[in-house]
């Protein structure tokens, strides 16, 4: 579970960066055309955090699952607000790394009996 978790991680956030260059190109595009300043370059730099937790939060999968989960969640939710529905195809595959996250996190425990007998 945990390197699918790390995968999905991975993909959602490089898909992320896909959008974020989409969405400052447009924003970019707008203001040359309308000259206007501001816009979507904000959202596209709030896009561009929300990717690199993202990634971040996907490698932290492999060792702190329950960090990477609520790293993944936060980077969904920054996505979200970010480019709402360009978002859409990272934000699915962050909200599966992250309950892949949280159920990779729980380990049974083990007593020490068991451990020996092993």
């Amino acid at each position: 579970m945990r390197v699918a978790a790390f995968i999905l991680g991975l993909i959602a956030g490089l898909s992320g960066f896909i959008v974020m260059i989409f969405e400052a190109s447009v924003g970019g595009l707008d203001n040359a055309v309308n000259h206007t300043t501001g816009g979507l370059e904000g959202l596209a730099a709030l896009v561009l955090i929300a990717s690199i937790v993202a990634i971040v939060g996907g490698a932290f999968m492999l060792t702190q699952p329950k960090m990477g989960a609520w790293l993944t969640l936060i980077a969904m939710v920054l996505g979200f607000i970010g480019s709402s529905a360009f978002w859409i195809f990272s934000g699915i595959l962050l909200l599966a790394a992250t309950l892949l996250g949280f159920a990779g996190s729980h380990r049974p425990k083990v007593s020490s009996a068991e451990a020996q007998d092993r």
